[in-house]
């Protein structure tokens, strides 16, 4: 199982770095929204090294023009499931030390949690991530039309200034 997580994670890592295939935006909802946090966090462990003496220092200095060149997709989290994940895998929940890394920007990284959802009890958890969080007055499966509305606008928000984005590089 192990190396089936550093797999997914070179997976998410290749789809994360350059992005020349075209990934504008990663959409995780329940289990698929607790599996896409582990993945951005395992992500992100794997670009720190903590030293002995607890100060991180990161292993990828890249340039200020390798930076710009570099895309990230943006992501939306849909219900993520982390709590239930965590204690299942006996593990710490991601939320809970997840902080967005320099690659992404609050307003790219979204959470989407409902009122009345017994599957994600902390969602207060997220907004120490420092993601743009999202609470609507629904259910686990946003079966309401303006929860629907909301995720939709936020998708097409984010696939029209990812498009701006690439223009503007391509220039």
């Amino acid at each position: 199982n192990h190396n089936n997580n550093n797999n997914n994670n070179n997976e998410l890592q290749q789809h994360h770095g350059t992005n020349n295939d075209g990934i504008r935006v990663i959409i995780g909802f329940s289990w698929g929204g607790g599996i896409l946090a582990n993945l951005y966090w395992n992500y992100q462990q794997r670009q720190y090294n903590v030293l002995s003496n607890g100060q991180e220092q990161h292993l990828q200095d890249d340039t200020e023009q390798q930076q710009q060149q570099r895309q990230f997709p943006s992501m939306m989290f849909l219900a993520p499931t982390t709590t239930p994940m965590s204690k299942i895998a006996l593990q710490k929940d991601p939320p809970l030390f997840m902080r967005l890394s320099s690659d992404h920007r609050k307003e790219n990284v979204h959470v989407f949690h409902a009122t009345n959802d017994g599957f994600c009890p902390y969602p207060e958890r997220w907004e120490r991530t420092g993601a743009t969080t999202h609470m609507c007055r629904d259910t686990h499966i946003f079966q309401t039309r303006s929860s629907q509305q909301l995720i939709g606008d936020v998708l097409e928000s984010l696939l029209s200034s990812s498009s701006t984005h690439r223009n503007n590089n391509a220039l």
